[in-house]
């Protein structure tokens, strides 16, 4: 039996979802995770904390790491690539482990960026794909807009 990658298991998992069946999406996801660390243990060792001084100048900001992944505020006009190309320098340099993407955000727009802690194959990378490809992630984006309004709500002015 081969174990799923974290993308295909994503979509076994959003069609458990769509069917209302959170409870059978939650234990499969479960379960391979578990079967994910059988197999190698990403979650063994804490990475090393990345310095915020290096990052800061680059206009980036950890918001949050924990052993499996790491939280960045991406402000606009900032390519996902190059935040991770940032993110992936810096931990080489403390000797961290590699960095997988695991969502994106638009050029244009600023947010939080979550980024798996270990290869594309790892345990981490795998269960945070699932999560993202499964829908179970909920993210929610917000418009700030200045100056005079384009019409009424909903309207097709």
């Amino acid at each position: 039996f081969q174990t799923p990658a974290g993308m295909s298991l994503g979509s076994v998992i959003n069609a458990c979802r769509a069917a209302n069946s959170w409870a059978s999406a939650c234990e499969l996801l479960s379960s391979e995770l578990n079967r994910w660390l059988d197999i190698e243990d990403s979650f063994a060792n804490a990475p090393p904390t990345i310095s915020q001084r290096g990052l800061m100048e680059r206009g980036l900001d950890v918001l949050l790491q924990r052993q499996s992944f790491i939280a960045v505020f991406k402000p606009p006009y900032i390519n996902t690539d190059k935040v991770l190309g940032d993110l992936t320098d810096s931990m080489q340099v403390l000797g961290g482990p590699e960095l997988t993407q695991v969502s994106r955000l638009d050029l244009l727009t600023s947010g939080v960026l979550v980024i798996a802690l270990g290869g594309c194959s790892s345990a981490s990378a795998n269960y945070m794909l699932a999560q993202f490809a499964g829908r179970l992630v909920i993210k929610t984006y917000h418009c700030l807009c200045s100056g005079a309004g384009l019409g009424t709500f909903a309207s097709k002015a």
